[in-house]
């Protein structure tokens, strides 16, 4: 059975600052797949921050591979300023497991929240969240 997923970046804004880089996702195509994590336009998760750059986010920093809806994360051949997970550098060619809402850090001080969805459980809090906004909306003097 194929599914879809939707991995989504969260920044957890920048160390000794408070600016925050937003967030990025993207939607898995089947069981199986390669997405690139960087500041280049062309990278599946692109991080599109004017200054993510002087925060040491490569053109191409990671890579996220998926399998039947397990995903692991690996630095870029052409990542410059490292690849964090739970406080450790990974070296390059080296894979670690990701689960949703774990912390990878991209360079030594933007982190990110990584959140790995089914895309029909994606779908439905999104209709959660526009069921929300429609009550408040008719709290304010909306139609019924």
């Amino acid at each position: 059975m194929t599914r879809n997923y939707r991995i989504t970046l969260e920044n957890q804004g920048i160390d000794g600052c408070k600016i925050n880089l937003g967030s990025c996702s993207v939607v898995t195509s089947g069981n199986e797949g390669r997405y690139v994590i960087g500041r280049e336009s062309e990278c599946d998760l692109h991080i599109s921050h004017i200054i993510s750059r002087a925060f040491g986010i490569s053109r191409r920093h990671a890579i996220i591979e998926g399998l039947d809806g397990i995903f692991a994360l690996t630095p870029h051949q052409d990542c410059s300023n490292g690849v964090y997970f739970k406080d450790r550098k990974l070296n390059l060619g080296e894979y670690v497991y990701l689960e949703d809402g774990e912390l990878i850090g991209l360079g030594p001080i933007a982190s990110f929240a990584v959140r790995i969805q089914e895309e029909s459980q994606a779908d439905n809090n999104r209709r959660g969240l526009l069921a929300k906004l429609s009550r408040l909306f008719n709290c304010f003097g909306g139609e019924e």
